[in-house]
């Protein structure tokens, strides 16, 4: 039976284990905000296809370019880009495979906010209440289906940050560096969260060795 503390308090001891992770914790919340985002139906911003215009010439052998010879850089998401330089290559719809990757991206939000809320041993009352605001976010959602990047970068941060945390006590950094990697490929100012990151994790146990080996690694 949970102690009246214990119900209101948002984070458990410093001193218990990692709570192991909820299916249905993230699962429901998702099916929701999928449903929602169903609602909103195609909404493709037109910046949008800045991206799918640079990835289509280099689908298409042109390189990454927006008109052919014109080596001009005007997209900030490699990553996002280099997706749909995959869906011209296939042949595919960059819109309808916009609304695909955007459905991923809310699912991988609320999953990844669910990780790190296992990480910081979030009591289970607060997880559901997190995972319920972000489900029911008009603008994140909306966000997600206007074939931009910004709701898959969102995903990518907290999950980027609970495997930094939970990795701190491993020499092995594998999980937390490749998903860093992913962040720094997705958006040109992640270099510097990905410093701030490692920069709270020293000021957390003061450890420089594994606070510079995994930047000088990125």
């Amino acid at each position: 039976m949970l102690s009246s503390s214990s119900l209101f308090s948002p984070v458990s001891s410093n001193n218990a284990p990692i709570p192991p992770e909820n299916f249905w914790i993230w699962l429901t919340p998702s099916i929701l905000a999928l449903i929602l985002a169903f609602h909103f139906g195609v909404c493709t911003q037109d910046d949008a296809f800045i991206s799918f215009r640079y990835a289509e010439n280099w689908a298409n052998g042109l390189g990454w370019v927006f008109n052919a010879s014109e080596r001009v850089e005007g997209f900030s998401n490699p990553l996002w880009t280099a997706l749909f330089g995959m869906v011209f290559w296939m042949d595919g719809d960059p819109v309808h495979w916009s609304l695909l990757f955007g459905y991923a991206s809310i699912v991988l939000l609320i999953y990844a906010t669910h990780h790190l809320a296992c990480t910081l041993k979030v009591s289970t009352q607060w997880m559901w209440l997190g995972m319920a605001m972000i489900a029911l976010d008009p603008a994140m959602i909306l966000e997600a289906v206007q074939g931009l990047e910004s709701v898959f970068y969102a995903g990518l941060i907290p999950l980027t940050i609970s495997l930094a945390i939970r990795e701190r006590e491993n020499p092995h950094h594998t999980k937390s560096l490749f998903f860093s990697g992913l962040l720094c490929l997705t958006r040109p100012e992640a270099p510097l969260f990905i410093g701030l990151l490692y920069t709270g994790l020293w000021f957390r146990d003061r450890d420089w060795k594994k606070t510079v080996a995994p930047l000088t690694a990125i």
